[in-house]
């Protein structure tokens, strides 16, 4: 004989309220995905700009590395000549490419002749910085390292008195040891060196053809690196001219 089992009436608010709470979890469990994904996306928007701003850092760097380079091929000291006063001269180097160990002159020129006989240092831009002797010009040493790009030329007087001239309206400063600073004229002049001190008289030669370059590797205003020409109370000239030095602009 067959038995029946009785149904229960089914309650429809225990049917509502259970997917109520299967709806709300399914949503809460959405949203936890979705804050999970966008946790993934910021952080990957995050990592991508660091990368970008690391990169274009390296680009402007890099730009401005080769502008100031360029801005240095500019200020390179290309030619330094004893010139006589009859015109003959003896060309101390010409420098196309420096070689790294730099160059040496073994057996200097000896020039002796009327007194204006001179040094003429060329740069690459064609700025000419000419120092007049008096009869007597003798090149003592020439030495330039391509490694600390420094060049030095050690010249004899037969008497302390130099007239000098720099061409393409480059500025002169006049340092003594006392501290004593002084402008001249850009065209040029003359001054007396006191052998009977032992004060040294600094020339300080600031050129107007180098140029500033900005953060974004662009040549903007002109800068002034100084190059320095020593006449000591011995008479002798000791410049030294040192390539465009690197600034925090």
């Amino acid at each position: 004989m067959a038995k029946w089992t009785e149904m229960k009436p089914v309650d429809p608010r225990e049917i509502q309220k259970k997917r109520r709470i299967e709806e709300k979890q399914r949503k809460l469990e959405e949203q936890a995905r979705k804050a999970k994904t966008m946790k993934i996306k910021i952080v990957a928007v995050f990592v991508l700009i660091i990368l970008l701003f690391i990169g274009l850092g390296a680009f402007l760097a890099h730009r401005k590395e080769k502008a100031i380079q360029a801005a240095a091929r500019q200020m390179e000291l290309m030619e330094i000549k004893l010139v006589s006063g009859s015109g003959e001269f003896s060309r101390l180097g010409v420098f196309e490419a420096i070689p790294k160990g730099g160059v040496k002159l073994e057996n200097p020129p000896h020039i002796k002749t009327a007194s204006d006989s001179r040094v003429e240092v060329h740069f690459a831009t064609g700025a000419k910085l000419i120092v007049f002797g008096s009869t007597d010009i003798q090149i003592q040493e020439f030495d330039y390292s391509a490694s600390n790009n420094e060049a030095r030329v050690v010249a004899k007087l037969s008497d302390g008195r130099v007239v000098y001239r720099c061409e393409k309206n480059n500025r002169f400063y006049f340092k003594t040891d006392r501290a004593e600073i002084r402008e001249a004229s850009s065209l040029g002049g003359s001054f007396e060196v006191n052998r009977d001190k032992t004060a040294s008289l600094d020339i300080v030669i600031s050129l107007d053809i180098a140029l500033k370059v900005n953060k974004f590797g662009q040549q903007e205003i002109p800068l002034n690196p100084s190059h320095a020409l020593r006449i000591d109370n011995t008479g002798k000239i000791n410049t030294s001219f040192v390539s465009v030095s690197t600034r925090d602009w």
